[in-house]
């Protein structure tokens, strides 16, 4: 075994390519496996929601900074996901701008007509999906009601995620 499989090579000074080992929505974490290494690398859902990278599946290629802590390895940041990977929940789709874009199912979470924004639980456990009046006006929609089951195209944003088009495929 190389001191390369042992440990990562400046971990803080130099992104790594890393492979999605596994990745276990529902309970926010997994694992990678940086590039000629055999040690498992932690990745909490928190960085890659927090760089903006909220859905990755099977087979996914992060570019990635790797610190040690007393437990092992972890991601500190995600700098770009390089392939998406394979994910259950969400397919890709390009819009005119060719901004990448995701869809899935989600239940209406909760909506305020006043305050013109709500949320939308998303099938995949990750974070909620904010929805903005504006996104409800381009689909047609005047409101939404907790419960509702919905399709919703969203794209990643900096806070997480916004739908930017709802369609009510059952209301509760």
């Amino acid at each position: 075994m190389s001191d390369q499989d042992t440990h990562p090579e400046s971990a803080k000074d130099k992104a790594q390519i890393c492979t999605l080992k596994w990745f276990n929505t529902a309970k926010g974490f997994g694992f990678v496996v940086p590039e000629n290494t055999t040690y498992d690398v932690f990745l909490h859902a928190s960085i890659l929601q927090g760089g903006g990278h909220p859905l990755i599946g099977k087979g996914a290629i992060l570019s990635c900074h790797i610190d040690q802590s007393d437990n092992g390895y972890f991601v500190r940041d995600v700098i770009e996901v390089l392939q998406a990977g394979e994910s259950l929940f969400a397919k890709e789709v390009e819009d005119a701008t060719s901004e990448k874009q995701h869809a899935l199912r989600g239940i209406v979470k909760w909506y305020d007509p006043l305050k013109e924004f709500g949320f939308i639980m998303p099938d995949d456990g990750v974070k909620d999906i904010f929805v903005h009046k504006s996104c409800l006006k381009e689909s047609g929609l005047e409101d939404l009601t907790p419960g509702q089951s919905v399709i919703v195209e969203y794209k990643p944003v900096l806070k997480g995620r916004e739908a930017i088009s709802v369609k009510v495929i059952e209301n509760p």
